[in-house]
């Protein structure tokens, strides 16, 4: 992981580098999300639409919806305390004018989650819509016999 995370550093602009990372006692591997998020910009551009960049306030609110089905054993789009996708972009300061939000859970890696996201007509959905310009993602690996927990949020800012 390590010269993955090495090549990638000449890429991408430090404050958006990969980097397993520990928020509220739950272990988020970011390097994962990365697989996700350059597969969504591949079979965007497949399908004729724009790439999508990582936002880290998108990263963020994945990270919050992943990290809060882990803790508390639940599977939802909504969270435990009832918060939507919108309100968790929100939270971090983020101004969606177009949000979706994609989630899977016990995939075994995250190709297989974004093969399995593009087979489901909803996921789908989300992954080409026109007017998405940016992602976050999350993954939780395993714990506790359940998981992985994946969380993408796809959005195109207000301007």
């Amino acid at each position: 992981m390590i010269r993955i995370l090495a090549a990638l550093a000449f890429l991408m602009p430090a404050a958006l580098l990969p980097a397993a990372a520990q928020a509220n006692g739950c272990y988020i591997n970011d390097g994962l999300g990365w697989v996700i998020a350059k597969a969504t910009s591949q079979q965007r551009q497949v399908n004729g639409l724009g790439p999508v960049e990582m936002d880290p306030r998108l990263i963020l609110a994945a990270e919050a919806q992943a990290c809060d089905m882990a803790q508390k054993g639940f599977f939802d789009h909504a969270g435990s305390d009832g918060s939507t996708v919108m309100i968790r972009a929100k939270r971090e300061g983020y101004r969606a004018c177009l949000i979706a939000e994609n989630i899977a859970m016990g995939q075994r890696n995250p190709r297989v989650t974004f093969d399995d996201w593009m087979k489901s007509p909803g996921h789908r959905r989300n992954i080409l819509l026109k007017d998405v310009t940016q992602i976050g993602v999350a993954v939780v690996p395993k714990r506790g016999g359940k998981g992985p927990w994946y969380v993408m949020v796809l959005a195109r800012p207000c301007e």
